[in-house]
């Protein structure tokens, strides 16, 4: 697992995360401090394409794909379990 960024808590990086499971990207993502936090992906031969979009996120997190991806990240782990 490795770090690839962080996200300013008004972002919505919950949002980001979901966006990068729906895409079959495992990740994680903790507080670092009061106003950040840390984007963590698990497997390192997606941190390029980990890291792309999290520059695109960074530039619209309110972009329609990433906000249509917390209910399709819920389906998906309703149907994983």
């Amino acid at each position: 697992m490795r770090l690839i960024g962080q996200l300013p808590h008004e972002s919505n990086p919950q949002r980001f995360s979901d966006y990068l499971y729906v895409q079959g990207i495992d990740n994680k993502v903790e507080p670092a401090d009061g106003s950040m936090w840390n984007v963590w992906v698990h497997d390192e031969r997606q941190i390029p394409q980990a890291k792309m979009v999290l520059e695109d996120f960074r530039n619209n997190p309110d972009d329609e794909k990433f906000r249509k991806a917390t209910g399709s990240a819920r389906q998906q782990r309703k149907q994983e379990q």
